[in-house]
C-alpha cells in the first residue's frame, strides 16, 4: 500500500522499521507513545500498528460454592498495549496523509489510536513541566484541550526524526 502511493521513500521505510524494531521491546509496558519532531510520522504509526494488546490471564475463583471442576476459572486481568500514538511536530507534512491512508488499508485499528499534533517542541515541554508543577493529571491520552499538548506520565517517548528537514 505504501509503495502503491509512493507514501514513502526506502530509506524513510527502512529507517522507521529498524528502529522501532530495535526500540518496541523498551516501549512495551508504555500505554502511550509520544513521537516527538515525527515528521511524516511512519515510526510512531508502527507502535500502533504492531504493539497491539495482549491480553493477561488469571486465575480466579468466584464462589467457593462452586465445584472443583469449576474452581480455577481464569479471567481477564488486563491488556497491554499501546492505546494511543500522539505524533507531535511544528507541521504536518503532505506525506502524512498518505502513509497514514496506507496504514488504515492494512491496520484499520490504527485510526482511533494516532492523533497528530502541531506544535512547536519547547511548547510541548512547557505543557508538560506546567502540568507536573501544577500537580495535574495529564491531559492526555484522550485530550480535551487541543490547545496542550503535554507528555502523560509513563508514555515512551520517540525523536528519531528530529532532523529539522520538515
Amino acid at each position: 500500500s505504501l509503495a502503491t502511493r509512493g507514501a514513502i521513500d526506502m530509506k524513510e521505510f527502512t529507517e522507521s522499521m529498524e528502529f522501532f524494531q530495535s526500540v518496541r521491546k523498551h516501549c512495551k509496558k508504555s500505554k502511550v507513545v509520544v513521537d516527538l519532531c515525527c515528521g511524516h510520522g511512519f515510526t510512531g504509526m508502527l507502535f500502533a500498528v504492531f504493539v497491539r494488546g495482549k491480553p493477561t490471564f488469571e486465575n480466579h475463583k468466584p464462589n467457593r460454592f462452586l465445584s472443583e471442576p469449576y474452581c480455577c476459572i481464569v479471567r481477564l486481568a488486563s491488556i497491554q498495549g499501546v492505546d494511543k500514538v500522539m505524533l507531535v511536530d511544528r507541521m504536518r507534512p503532505k506525506s502524512y496523509d498518505a502513509i497514514l491512508a496506507s496504514v488504515l488499508e492494512v491496520a484499520p485499528w490504527v485510526a482511533e489510536k494516532v492523533e497528530f499534533v502541531t506544535r512547536q517542541l519547547d511548547d510541548v515541554l512547557q505543557d508538560s513541566l506546567a502540568r507536573t508543577e501544577n500537580g495535574e493529571q495529564s491531559s492526555a491520552p484522550n485530550r480535551t484541550d487541543k490547545s496542550r499538548c503535554d507528555i502523560p506520565p509513563g508514555a515512551a517517548v520517540l525523536s528519531v526524526h528530529a532532523c529539522n528537514a520538515a
